[in-house]
């Protein structure tokens, strides 16, 4: 690995932040307090009712949580989603400026950093996902932090500057999402077999992270007395392939052995495309309590559907390689608030996670129409800019260029992002949130190949 050292100039940083996070914004007010979709309700209730799970990040449900906790304890229930959108805004835009500092100071010219910038500010899923409370927008800077820590990394000596850097942002990248630790572990191997020197040393500091990632995980449980998520979470996949052969196969629906795990009417909710209709009305007490039966089922229907079972597997991660799919678009059908992307107003206890007060009502209709009403597909070529597919091409298209080139160097943030990218193919569904780790981490990559080009 060649060594790399780079020192950030803080006037670009201080000036790109600013301007990344004016550009925040207007979108904030005008989908003020800020957009609580997706899981934002059943974090809340966690803390509210001090009754966690691991099924979501517990670090992110306190921090959510706690701030609308505060804002009920002084009778203004909007002001913690207000609070949480603005540190969030905050964060984004101040890792986001770091990376176009960091890019200049590698000897990118002014004009493509500026370029950075404008996509960091302007492209609509990052505006959108900075003023949403989703836990996939600080995963996805965490992320990102994580693969510039990892570029700096030396192969000669390794800096105490960039061991605690790697420390505190893995750490913290993986009690941030839990297909992040899958990720991580897969990854590391390859990472070793890339590095050639100091080999010793990197193993060791991954083994000091795993042991203080435990520690905390483990302690963030013993806060908080969280119960162990149900292990049906992980069988996205599996459930699809089995009510698929249900679906289309009446004489194997009506059997005993599969209805015990699926009954009958769970079956008949099957979406190609989205696991929950099957996943979450499973009898996950069968399952539970019979693994053994389930995977020798699971198996026996494989070998008798082995068609059945590839297609159903396809179909649901087929948003991340198909470009031209549109099922992502409307994966939850009609549901009012929900589309490409999803400005919802959950609500817990009754009540809408804060009070919607647009100020800029018109802005919000235009991004309404565009991303939740997907009148962004009317745009050609522009349309594909918006495919979780696309994005995943272009970062295959960085890794062939890069290891054709043979810096290894840079090989080992994208073997993180690409074992990470296979983890959602084993997921619930294809969402472009989902991808948006990999989306922030585009413009650091291109701009390093562009740095090495104009170098040789």
């Amino acid at each position: 690995m060649t060594h790399i050292n780079i020192k950030i100039n803080f006037k670009v940083f201080i000036i790109s932040w600013i301007c990344i996070l004016c550009a925040y914004i207007p979108v904030w007010l005008a989908f003020y307090p800020g957009i609580a979709s997706y899981d934002v309700n059943i974090q809340v209730k966690y803390v509210m009712e001090n009754h966690f799970s691991t099924h979501h990040p517990i670090l992110h449900s306190i921090l959510l949580g706690g701030l609308y906790k505060v804002g009920c304890v002084l009778e203004k229930p909007g002001m913690g989603i207000d609070y949480y959108t603005l540190i969030q805004m905050i964060i984004l835009s101040a890792v986001f400026a770091y990376a176009v500092a960091y890019l200049y100071a590698s000897g990118l010219s002014k004009k493509l950093c500026i370029c950075y910038a404008v996509f960091y500010g302007v492209f609509p899923i990052n505006s959108i996902l900075a003023v949403s409370a989703t836990k996939d927008a600080l995963f996805a800077v965490l992320v990102l932090l994580y693969v510039m820590n990892m570029l700096q990394l030396q192969e000669g000596e390794l800096s105490k500057k960039a061991i605690a850097g790697n420390i505190i942002i893995t750490v913290l990248m993986l009690l941030m999402r839990n297909n992040a630790l899958y990720a991580w572990m897969v990854s590391m191997p390859v990472m070793l077999l890339i590095i050639k020197k100091n080999r010793k040393k990197f193993a060791v500091l991954q083994f000091c992270i795993l042991i203080l990632f435990f520690v905390f995980s483990q302690g963030l449980i013993a806060l908080t007395g969280a119960e162990k998520s149900s292990p049906v979470e992980m069988l996205s996949v599996p459930a699809q392939q089995m009510a698929r052969v249900g679906y289309y196969h009446e004489e194997v629906k009506e059997s005993s052995s599969l209805s015990r795990f699926i009954p009958e009417e769970t079956i008949e909710q099957y979406n190609p495309y989205l696991a929950d209709n099957i996943k979450f009305y499973m009898n996950s007490q069968n399952v539970r309590n019979n693994k053994k039966g389930f995977i020798n089922e699971w198996i026996t229907l494989g070998i008798e559907h082995p068609k059945e079972y590839i297609e159903a597997f396809l179909y649901n991660n087929i948003g991340f390689w198909y470009i031209n799919d549109l099922s992502h678009t409307d994966i939850y059908g009609d549901k009012e608030g929900f589309g490409y992307l999803t400005d919802a107003r959950l609500s817990y206890d009754g009540n809408p996670i804060g009070k919607e007060h647009s100020y800029f009502p018109l802005l919000k209709q235009i991004y309404h129409n565009c991303f939740v009403e997907n009148q962004y597909l009317n745009i050609p070529i522009i349309r594909l800019f918006f495919s979780p597919a696309f994005w995943w091409w272009l970062l295959v298209f960085i890794a062939v260029i890069i290891y054709y080139k043979g810096d290894r160097n840079y090989m080992l943030p994208i073997v993180f992002l690409i074992v990470y990218y296979v983890t959602l193919l084993f997921g619930p569904t294809c969402l472009i949130r989902y991808m948006y780790p990999i989306i922030v981490c585009i413009p650091v990559l291109l701009g390093m190949i562009r740095k090495e080009r104009k170098e040789e």
